[in-house]
């Protein structure tokens, strides 16, 4: 598969999970997909920038994607409840360690 093939699959995985309801698991899901693009500058073969990707390709402001990566770095998808919410994790996302871990439960 070639690298514009798979930006085109984890675009589309991207936008079916962010355009379901507001689940947690679906944020991590799409923070560690944009995370992998972002990093590994999969965009590079169609846009300069991630923000012309996400622009483009996403309609995700900056602000937003940070929101989903942010969720991707600070927990691990196991940990994440089934009832926890995207909002729910960003609100947690500043709080110990600790406390984070009861509360997602």
């Amino acid at each position: 598969m070639s690298k514009s093939e798979n930006l085109v699959q984890k675009t589309q995985k991207i936008n079916k999970l962010i355009n379901k309801i507001n689940s947690g698991k679906n944020a991590w899901l799409a923070g560690s997909l944009m995370y992998e693009i972002k990093q590994k500058e999969e965009y590079k073969p169609k846009y300069t920038s991630f923000k012309k990707y996400l622009d483009g390709d996403l309609s995700v402001s900056e602000t937003k994607a940070s929101s989903y990566i942010l969720i991707y770095l600070t927990y691990h998808e196991e940990d994440i409840s089934d009832m926890a919410l995207q909002s729910h994790l960003l609100l947690m996302a500043d709080y110990k360690q600790e406390l984070r871990e009861i509360m997602v439960k």
